[in-house]
C-alpha cells in the first residue's frame, strides 16, 4: 500500500520566460513483503508476510528558461535538482534487521535496519594496514586479526570486541548507495523543422561497492 502527501508551487517571470517549479513529497510504503522465520517444526524455514513500512521524502526543484523565441528559432533550457531520503519505519515482528545480497563467500553485502535507509552496504570496517609493530617476535599479533594475518594485510575493525576478526560477526555498516542529490539539465534548440537537444544528468554523493 502506498500513501502519499504532496505539495507544489509554480510561478513565472517576464511573461513566463523564466518558470520555477518546486514539489515536496512524503510517501509511506506500508505492508511491504518480508521474510519471517518459522519454527522448524512447521517444516519450513521462512514465510512471506506483509508487515514492513518504508518512508520516502524529498524535494524536487526545476527551472525553465526561454532565451530566444521567434518564428523560426527558439532556445530553451531546463534544469532540475532532486533530494530524496528514505527510512525504514518497521520490519515486522521484532523489527529484526535483514541482511541480503550475498557475495561469492556467501556473506551478506547489504543490511536493512529500522531507523536507517534500506539496504546499506555491510561488511568489514577497514582501519588500515598491519605493520611489523603489530606483531610479536613469534609472529603472533598484538591486536585482533584474522587467522594467518601478516604485515601488509588489510587491518579490520573488531566490531564486537571479542579479540578476533570474524566474518559477519565483525561486519558493520560501511556505506550508502544513495546520492545526496541528483540533477539534470537540457538545452533544446529549434530551427524551423529541425531540432537539437543536448542533455546532461548526474548524481552527487552515494558510494559504489567494489
Amino acid at each position: 500500500k502506498l500513501y502519499e502527501m504532496k505539495a507544489g508551487i509554480e510561478f513565472g517571470l517576464f511573461n513566463d520566460c523564466i518558470m520555477f517549479m518546486a514539489d515536496f513529497y512524503k510517501r509511506y510504503n506500508k505492508s511491504l513483503l518480508l521474510d519471517i522465520a518459522l519454527a522448524y517444526s512447521s517444516g519450513y524455514g521462512k514465510a512471506k508476510e506483509n508487515n514492513g513500512n518504508l518512508q520516502n521524502k524529498g524535494v524536487e526543484l526545476s527551472i525553465t528558461t526561454r532565451y530566444i523565441y521567434t518564428k523560426d528559432f527558439s532556445w530553451t533550457t531546463d534544469a532540475n535538482i532532486a533530494f530524496n531520503r528514505n527510512k525504514v519505519i518497521s520490519l515486522g515482528r521484532g523489527n529484526t534487521s535483514i541482511t541480503t545480497g550475498y557475495s561469492g563467500g556467501q556473506n551478506p553485502t547489504h543490511i536493512t535496519i529500522v531507523g536507517r535507509p534500506a539496504a546499506l552496504y555491510y561488511g568489514f570496517v577497514v582501519e588500515g594496514i598491519y605493520t611489523e609493530d603489530d606483531f610479536n617476535p613469534d609472529g603472533s599479533c598484538k591486536i585482533p586479526a584474522f587467522p594467518g594475518a601478516i604485515p601488509g594485510n588489510i587491518k579490520m575493525k573488531d566490531v564486537n570486541g571479542d579479540g578476533e576478526i570474524t566474518e559477519v560477526s565483525d561486519f558493520d555498516i560501511i556505506g550508502s548507495p544513495y546520492p545526496d542529490f541528483t540533477w539534470g539539465m537540457s538545452n533544446t534548440f529549434l530551427y524551423k523543422d529541425w531540432d537539437l537537444r543536448i542533455q546532461m544528468t548526474g548524481s552527487v554523493g552515494g558510494q559504489l561497492m567494489n
